[in-house]
């Protein structure tokens, strides 16, 4: 089906308006927000990432007598362009520049819902069905919370969005979307630790699916983009923790208690069904039934409802849908802490959009 560009756009403005809706109901900064906005003053004021004013409060790590974001750097360096500007036209308000930069995560989140739109469309659904799908997506799950904080979800959905698109866009450029795939493949670990499980393997899908349809130059720009971003991770990590391999949850560094329980394989395989799957799942509290209702489609195209054999597209996502469950749920707040709904769950629907396609006409 053929939707003309133009369209595209309103119907970013459009879900951006709605998005931008959910800010409204913000009562106060929380102390991951405020973590954030701490180290942007920091970057835009001293240069650096220390964030020594915080007194060791909030998301913090501790690198000798300095304290640091435990959280990797990729939305606070996203942001930093805006704050910036905000800053070099005398916007000083706290108040404001908080409000703005709303703005800029309620457009992340519209991003992802137009990006899963055409996704939606050039998987073969009339225009109709992928815009409610769509709409499902950024006003029906938790996405639509979280575009009205100052969090990375939106841009991590955004991201994922963008990946499942590329293989099923065609460009006269060989190699322009496996650069951005790889791109946003790589950025996901940048963004959050946790994508690790679905950077690699829902990289892995995409580099064969580029591979199979454009060949080695398809390839090596995929791999390409992927380098930037993972290389600046781990320049990062050295240049702020003194290794590559050193992050903010690190023991030693770490301000808390250990984030992941991998004492024993009965953490995963039998603990974490009980505590963290099923209640994820189907709970009252946190359950995505309740806060994502629209998955239940998902959940049907994966189980085979809508019949035809499943692309590779759908069992790369599947398959890094279920690895990145189970490895949030072996983390000692797999709920989510004291944050609405469950958001280690709000990237869920956008890796299952593929499946969505297959119950839709």
């Amino acid at each position: 089906t053929r939707v003309p560009r133009y369209l595209y756009i309103l119907m970013f403005l459009g879900l951006w308006a709605l998005e931008a809706g959910s800010i409204r109901y913000r009562i106060h900064v929380t102390s991951m927000e405020g973590t954030h906005l701490q180290t942007l003053s920091s970057l835009v004021q001293d240069g650096d990432w220390t964030m020594d004013e915080s007194g060791g409060e909030g998301d913090v790590s501790r690198v000798g007598a300095h304290f640091l974001p435990n959280k990797p750097p990729g939305w606070v360096l996203f942001l930093f362009p805006f704050r910036w500007a905000l800053n070099s036209a005398g916007c000083r308000d706290p108040a404001l520049v908080y409000q703005i930069l709303l703005l800029v995560s309620a457009a992340c989140a519209a991003a992802a819902g137009t990006f899963g739109f055409v996704l939606l469309i050039r998987l073969g659904l009339a225009p109709l069905p992928a815009l409610f799908t769509a709409l499902g997506l950024v006003l029906a799950t938790d996405l639509y919370v979280y575009a009205g904080l100052l969090l990375r979800h939106g841009i991590l959905a955004a991201m994922i969005a963008l990946t499942l698109l590329t293989p099923v866009t065609r460009s006269g450029r060989t190699g322009v979307f496996p650069f951005l795939a790889g791109f946003s493949i790589g950025g996901l670990p940048l963004m959050d630790y946790a994508t690790i499980p679905v950077a690699l393997i829902l990289g892995l899908g995409l580099l064969t699916m580029h591979a199979r349809s454009q060949g080695g130059r398809a390839v090596l720009a995929f791999l390409l983009g992927a380098a930037g971003p993972v290389l600046y991770l781990l320049s990062y990590n050295d240049s702020v923790y003194g290794s590559p391999w050193t992050t903010g949850y690190s023991p030693g560094v770490y301000q808390g208690p250990a984030e992941i329980r991998w004492e024993s394989l009965k953490n995963v395989f039998l603990e974490a069904p009980l505590r963290g799957w099923i209640p994820s799942l189907v709970g009252l509290s946190r359950g995505w039934l309740l806060y994502c209702p629209p998955l239940a489609l998902a959940l049907a195209g994966a189980l085979g409802w809508g019949g035809g054999r499943k692309t590779a597209l759908e069992k790369w996502a599947l398959a890094s849908a279920a690895t990145y469950l189970v490895f949030v749920s072996s983390f000692r707040y797999w709920h989510g802490g004291n944050f609405p709904g469950h958001r280690y769950l709000v990237l869920l629907p956008v890796l299952l959009l593929p499946t969505w396609a297959r119950v839709l006409p």
